[in-house]
């Protein structure tokens, strides 16, 4: 028969051993919600990155075709009812927001440069200006926003993974 005191170090260890296994598979969660958040931003990244591409070809074509007199009034329009749906569509406003709420702060100040020249070229375009400068600066915003979500991604993927190989290994030790 164990003594009373041997077994009551034994609950206690057994006790100390589990409350370290529930704190570990808290962070382990907190780590993958963060990670989820992150692709989610990139996904968002690149759908837009996508879109500025189409819009900067559509610039470059139209500026090209147009003569000096000549007005891209699509493209006013089309920057018009993106801007319209960002600020009168809580939906999108809201879940744009989540979305950079969860980004680290070298990513936000990219895409409020983005936001920034995206509105330069809204501005050149109003004053019949080609606004392939401002363009060229929300890509580049948006390419190094992307990239550092990217690598944000890696790192989380990185540690996820080494965690997961530390907690086979842990299982694996003889007791």
């Amino acid at each position: 028969m164990i003594p009373i005191n041997e077994r009551l170090e034994q609950i206690k260890e057994k006790a100390k051993e589990t409350r370290a296994q529930v704190e570990h598979e808290a962070s382990l969660q907190a780590v993958k919600a963060a990670v989820r958040g992150q692709a989610q931003l990139l996904d968002l990244l690149t759908e837009q990155q996508t879109e500025l591409k189409a819009l900067r070809q559509d610039v470059t074509r139209w500026g090209q075709a147009r003569s000096g007199n000549g007005f891209p009034w699509s493209l006013l329009m089309l920057a018009a009812g993106v801007y319209a749906l960002y600020r009168f569509s809580p939906a999108v406003q809201g879940r744009v927001n989540d979305l950079l709420g969860q980004a680290d702060l070298g990513v936000k100040g990219n895409l409020k440069r983005a936001g920034q020249a995206a509105e330069e070229a809204v501005d050149d375009l109003r004053d019949g200006r080609y606004p392939s400068g401002a363009a060229d600066r929300v890509s580049g915003e948006l390419r190094r926003a992307g990239q550092k979500t990217a690598d944000g991604l890696k790192d989380g993927r990185d540690e996820l993974k080494s965690e997961g190989i530390d907690r086979l290994d842990g299982h694996n030790e003889p007791r």
